[in-house]
C-alpha cells in the first residue's frame, strides 16, 4: 500500500522505478550532495578503502551522507505526528529511550512539547467558545 502522493507519482511515471542496490544509492546520494556543495567540514567516520577500517576525522559533509539519513529524517519529521510506539515499530527501536536518542530528543524537549500541546488545547478551547 502506497501513500496517495506516491500513488500519483507512480501513475505519472507509468510504474515504480527499478530497484537499485544500497551501494549504488549511496553513491548517487553522495554525488548529488557533492554537486549541491554540501562541503561543510564535520566530525564523522568513514571507511578507508585501503585499510578497510572505519576512520574518524573531519570530512566534507557529502562524504559522510548515506541512505541512513533518510530513515532518521523521516523519524524526526514525523515525531509528534505519530505515537512514539508507532515510530519505533517503523524504525525498529526496542526502547523509547533508544528512539528518542536516535532522533535527538532530550528530556527537556518533552516538557517544551507538552507545554506547546497544552497551549494549543487552551487556544482551541478559547476559539470554540468565541464561535459557540
Amino acid at each position: 500500500m502506497l501513500h496517495s502522493k506516491q500513488e500519483k507519482k507512480k501513475k505519472k511515471l507509468g510504474g515504480l522505478p527499478k530497484p537499485i542496490s544500497d551501494q549504488k544509492y549511496n553513491s548517487y546520494i553522495k554525488t548529488l550532495c557533492k554537486e549541491v556543495e554540501l562541503n561543510e567540514l564535520i566530525e564523522g567516520r568513514k571507511m578507508n578503502p585501503e585499510t578497510r577500517r572505519q576512520e574518524s576525522g573531519q570530512f566534507q559533509k557529502w562524504e559522510l551522507v548515506t541512505s541512513h539519513i533518510g530513515r532518521r529524517s523521516w523519524a524526526t519529521n514525523h515525531y509528534g505526528k505519530f505515537t512514539n510506539h508507532q515510530l519505533m515499530l517503523y524504525t525498529g527501536h526496542q526502547t523509547e529511550r533508544q528512539f528518542l536518542d536516535y532522533i535527538g530528543k532530550r528530556s527537556e524537549d518533552h516538557l517544551t512539547d507538552f507545554m506547546t500541546f497544552w497551549k494549543s488545547l487552551e487556544d482551541e478551547k478559547e476559539e470554540n467558545q468565541k464561535i459557540g
